[in-house]
């Protein structure tokens, strides 16, 4: 039975601890970390053999592996990240901080600087007043007005161009579903030139980047943007992001360059959020990193079987939400209930919103019974009932659960983050 884990962009803690100190890697090798000598040489041999003389590796004070050393730009960063991962995994691998390595060439081509690439505080750093910590987003302090234009891009891939990555059954089905919603003159009432719909082989990450570009550089502060992804997800990069996998994403061990020029990286989708103008945004990922999906890709998860304990991520934690939506005061689930119990009604909602299929440390399961996965159908039909985003997605918080602990014997909870209090939004 294939489960398909839920959220596309995930960050693990550990990227928010401090590296041990040079040369300690040694004595950091503890009982409670299956990381050994053993692992921290082969990822060295690889560095070697695939031309990172520079590069180096150190445990961190709780035992995940840490990148040290020396690099040339991003892309070295990328490659020395990617075949730490086909080692020990993802989660004995750390996020890269600017602490522990050097950047020797800090713009090449369309790389960005050491500033740009990580755009977050510094672990037991102190914020500035007012600071996020991140990379700036637009002004969005001021409501806008009635909706000017919709823009919507929305994906499902069930079915991969590359052998070994497991099939989604009802993924495409799931596309099509919330498609059919948005240009229902009954429903979302958007143009159907406006919502561009990609399933499977349509589904090729040009074509999902070229939409990207278009509404970045297109939307208006008025306009409203939907963005919809059923599909696999890859492992994290340096960044902690996901790379949201298209129909011809090349998932290639141990350097990955092939996995990030084939996909939608998550650090491009970042970059979409906090640049584009609207100030009406939706964003809904049913999608993350499943060590299920690439099992049988050679080389894409560590073989190791004193590793492998564990060491699949779901889920989207809120360190990550924040690197993408760029505030630390987002609000959460909850709280925005009860944040918007009177307003909601009274006045148009607005914001920057993220919602996902599932919970950290949960997956988004597919319902035999339902032809659909569980979130996806009790979503769309609570947009239907209520035409409110908010609305629905308090719908299908209440139902998933219980309809999903019946069927599956598994917990899975619908999260949502929102950069306003108000977002009940009214497509």
């Amino acid at each position: 039975m294939f489960v398909k884990a839920a959220a596309a962009l995930t960050m693990t803690l550990a990227g928010l601890l401090l590296p041990a100190p040079a040369g300690s890697q040694q004595g950091a090798l503890t009982l409670d970390s299956p990381v050994r000598a053993q692992h921290l040489n082969q990822v060295r041999e690889l560095f070697t053999r695939y031309g990172l003389p520079r590069a180096g590796v150190a445990l961190d004070r709780y035992g995940r592996v840490a990148l040290q050393g020396q690099y040339e730009d991003r892309e070295e960063v990328e490659i020395a990240h990617s075949i730490l991962q086909s080692v020990v995994g993802v989660r004995w691998t750390s996020m890269v901080t600017p602490d522990n390595i050097r950047l020797t060439n800090l713009q090449r081509g369309s790389q960005t600087a050491l500033g740009e690439l990580f755009a977050k505080v510094k672990p037991g750093a102190t914020t500035p007043p007012g600071s996020t910590g991140v990379a700036p987003a637009p002004s969005s302090d001021a409501a806008p007005g009635p909706i000017r234009k919709r823009h919507a891009m929305v994906m499902g891939v069930g079915r991969f161009q590359q052998r070994g990555v497991d099939a989604l059954e009802f993924a495409a089905g799931d596309a099509r579903a919330f498609h059919a919603f948005l240009v229902d003159p009954a429903g979302g009432r958007f143009d159907p030139r406006d919502a561009q719909l990609l399933v499977d082989q349509q589904a090729t990450s040009q074509s999902v980047l070229a939409w990207l570009d278009r509404v970045e550089a297109q939307a208006e502060p008025d306009d409203l943007v939907v963005f919809f992804a059923s599909t696999h997800g890859s492992s994290p990069d340096s960044e902690g992001l996901m790379a949201v996998v298209t129909h011809d994403t090349v998932v290639d061990r141990p350097t990955g360059s092939q996995l990030r020029k084939t996909s939608v990286p998550g650090a491009r989708l970042t970059r979409f959020v906090q640049n584009v103008k609207a100030r009406r945004l939706v964003i809904i990922l049913d999608t993350c990193y499943s060590a299920a999906a690439f099992a049988d890709v050679p080389g894409y998860a560590t073989r190791d079987a004193s590793l492998q304990a564990r060491n699949e991520v779901h889920g989207l934690r809120r360190e990550a939400v924040v690197r993408m939506v760029g505030g630390k005061d987002l609000m959460r689930d909850d709280q925005l209930f009860t944040a918007t119990a009177g307003a909601a009604r009274n006045e148009p909602g607005w914001g920057r919103v993220l919602i996902t299929a599932s919970g950290p440390d949960e997956k988004s399961w597919e319902s035999k019974t339902l032809r659909a996965s569980f979130f996806t159908h009790y979503f769309v039909r609570g947009l239907r009932a209520t035409g409110n985003l908010r609305d629905a997605f308090a719908y299908s918080r209440r139902v998933v659960p219980g309809e999903v602990l019946l069927e599956k014997q598994a917990p899975q909870t619908p999260n949502v983050f929102s950069t306003h209090a108000n977002w009940a939004m009214a497509f």
